[in-house]
């Protein structure tokens, strides 16, 4: 892939290589909604999929992929990500 990218673009190369940022695609939006599609928010077993979670406190946000519940306690300021 470095290769491809150097070729196609430098400034790609660089973005991609050196600093590790990786540019989402038409590609990698599709498949992202196939597999919210494909899986279900939570399930019987108590585990919660795909989640936006905020802290204020520690002034971060990002997407959860999986928790897994062993009581009924539930992460707090849960919002689904539609």
């Amino acid at each position: 892939m470095g290769i491809h990218s150097l070729l196609y673009c430098e400034r790609l190369f660089y973005l991609e290589e050196v600093e590790g940022v990786l540019i989402a695609d038409d590609r990698v939006y599709a498949g992202r909604t196939l597999h919210e599609e494909l899986e279900p928010n939570e399930d019987s077993s108590g585990r919660i999929e795909s989640f936006h979670y905020t802290s204020e406190k520690l002034e971060i946000s990002g997407k959860v992929d999986r928790i897994q519940k062993r009581d009924s306690s539930k992460p707090s300021r849960m919002k689904q990500i539609d």
